[in-house]
């Protein structure tokens, strides 16, 4: 089958586009991969108890990396900030986290955060609107579902196309 296009070894449905298949078991995973931080996010909030933390002390001046071990990484100028909030329980916590000179905060500086009762120390996340918290999982998931969505109308498509013209011959 010289000039043909297809591999050897291989065969596709008559009339079905390479790759389709793939798109839409592609689109579904991340519909999955929505659906999966939105019921985390939303769990997290469930169970998440309010505080506000105090900025207890800033580090000395590190290099970071972004996206390290990716030919995309980036060095950046960070410091460790260490933050100090007390439980419902009346527990002390302290917490750290990296901040880049642009947004780097004052001792003394308040952030409101939330926290796992069941892990202090370990799942802290800074108190944010709705858009921030459950944007990018929902983005996900209607992004996701619209693929698969589109990929299984076209493939039930190619699949009557190729059907009909079975029956012709």
């Amino acid at each position: 089958m010289t000039g043909s296009g297809a591999r050897p070894g291989r065969r596709a449905r008559p009339g079905t586009p390479k790759g389709l298949w793939g798109f839409t078991l592609a689109a579904a995973g991340f519909a999955v991969f929505g659906a999966v931080l939105l019921v985390d996010a939303a769990l997290f909030a469930q169970r998440a108890e309010r505080a506000e933390a105090v900025v207890a002390g800033i580090g000395e001046k590190k290099t970071c990396v972004r996206n390290a071990g990716k030919s995309s990484s980036q060095e950046y100028t960070c410091f460790p900030v260490e933050y100090r909030f007390t439980t419902g329980e009346g527990r002390s916590v302290t917490f750290t986290e990296r901040h880049s000179e642009k947004g780097l905060p004052t001792v003394g500086e308040r952030a409101r955060i939330r926290y796992d009762p069941a892990d202090p120390a370990g799942d802290v996340r800074f108190e944010t609107g709705a858009l921030y918290r459950y944007g990018f999982p929902v983005a996900a998931l209607a992004g996701g579902v619209a693929g698969a969505c589109l990929g299984t109308v076209l493939l039930l498509r190619y699949r009557r196309a190729g059907t009909a013209a079975h029956s012709e011959e």
